[in-house]
């Protein structure tokens, strides 16, 4: 099982089956706006704090969820306005 999470807020997105599904949302969030929802930091300096995006992948067996890989995948940073930055250890699928 794979999620998104934004671990600077402690926001935790939709979960994925698979890596491949989890990457191309990470492609989708890149090419929405950095100041606009779901990009928009929740946070009250929102204007100055940005997003960082991990992709995690848990083991699961049964209710146990065993982390196994945290990867930062995808970063807002508000004050770089040439966009957003994704890892290069992502695939375009």
């Amino acid at each position: 099982m794979f999620k998104i999470e934004d671990d600077a807020h402690d926001e935790s997105f939709r979960e994925f089956e698979t890596r491949e599904e989890a990457v191309r949302e990470l492609h989708n969030l890149a090419t929405l706006p950095w100041d606009q929802l779901p990009n928009l930091a929740p946070c009250t300096n929102w204007r100055n704090c940005g997003r960082r995006y991990e992709l995690v992948e848990f083991e699961v067996d049964g209710t146990f969820h065993r982390e196994l890989r945290r990867t930062l995948s995808l970063r807002y940073l508000p004050k770089d306005r040439s966009g957003p930055n994704i890892s290069n250890r992502l695939p375009y699928n």
